[in-house]
């Protein structure tokens, strides 16, 4: 199986996000073995640090399998879990959101319910980003910035129209 392009943007940007909840998840276990983390909180970043990880991997294995469906359920699966990370790193996961379309469009073309799931995608992301609007305008922080940024990608990925169609 030769390296494409699909493959290649899947992994890179699957790589920052998988780092810092590995390291991040790590950092929470240490602190819940020192006595020093609520239960509940554990459970909680543990179910959302676990559930970007596992979106990484549908991702990545549909990028790799050439399964445009996985990649936009991976795609999907870490956009909502952005939500949680709203004022920290949502960005970034919206971000790798928006390449795991990319290259689900990259792999094959998108059709039926993957297609229906690229869209809805796309259409949460440029409300979120209307909604986010009168925010950026009262000079939020810069990560406010970059949210903004990501989410007008992945509205314009999950909207733009497929080659076949084109």
């Amino acid at each position: 199986m030769r390296l494409n392009r699909a493959i290649a943007i899947a992994v890179l940007a699957a790589l920052p996000m998988a780092v810092l909840e590995v390291w991040s998840l790590g950092m929470v276990l240490t602190e819940f073995s020192r006595g020093g983390a609520d239960t509940r909180a554990l459970v909680f970043l543990a179910l959302v640090q676990g559930g970007i990880l596992i979106a990484i991997a549908l991702g990545v294995m549909g990028a790799v399998w050439r399964r445009p469906g996985l990649s936009v359920l991976g795609a999907g699966l870490i956009f909502l879990e952005g939500v949680p990370l709203i004022f920290s790193f949502a960005w970034l996961a919206v971000l790798v959101s928006g390449l795991f379309l990319l290259a689900a469009r990259d792999t094959a073309p998108i059709r039926g319910a993957s297609l229906v799931g690229a869209r809805v995608i796309g259409s949460l992301a440029a409300l979120w980003a209307l909604a986010g609007v009168p925010s950026l305008i009262r000079a939020q922080p810069l990560f406010w910035v970059f949210l903004e940024v990501a989410l007008c990608g992945v509205a314009l990925v999950g909207w733009w129209p497929a080659r076949d169609v084109a």
